[in-house]
């Protein structure tokens, strides 16, 4: 699935527009004194996501994306917020709630437990016997493909 790929608002009006507070993460729209508690604003018409508008206030730099290191789409504080590709954000993602055995990159099969990691059109899989060594398998490939962004 392709990213869609949003023209970069400017950085002054962006400035005029919001004061950010990076300790709490705090997003205020300033004509209205009103804090944005919501995961997107507005910018001249054009509806962005709140942490891309807070990294840009910050560094005056305009990213691709950028990645909630504890997956709180909320938590916009600087200390949580990082540059990123899509698929580093990807890496990022908590257990699917439809993952029967709660783990990530694990799935169970008649003769055991099949691990499965990939990143950046590589992928590792193999089969386990036991869970435990399914999880350390997946621990160790997602840290090897995945690095900095990985989720356990």
């Amino acid at each position: 699935m392709a990213v869609r790929k949003l023209p970069s608002p400017n950085l002054e009006s962006v400035r005029r527009q919001f004061s950010y507070d990076p300790k709490s993460g705090i997003l205020i729209r300033t004509r209205l004194n009103r804090t944005v508690t919501c995961r997107t604003v507005l910018v001249n018409g054009i509806e962005y996501r709140k942490s891309r508008i807070c990294w840009l206030i910050e560094t005056g730099e305009w990213p691709d994306e950028v990645d909630h290191e504890d997956t709180d789409e909320l938590n916009d504080k600087w200390s949580n917020l990082r540059k990123c590709t899509h698929q580093q954000n990807l890496c990022n993602r908590k257990v699917a709630k439809h993952n029967k055995l709660g783990i990530k990159g694990v799935s169970a099969h008649q003769n055991g437990f099949t691990t499965r990691a990939r990143f950046g059109g590589k992928i590792k899989r193999q089969q386990f016997r036991t869970l435990d060594a399914a999880i350390d398998a997946y621990a160790k490939w997602s840290l090897e493909l995945q690095g900095e962004f990985r989720r356990i």
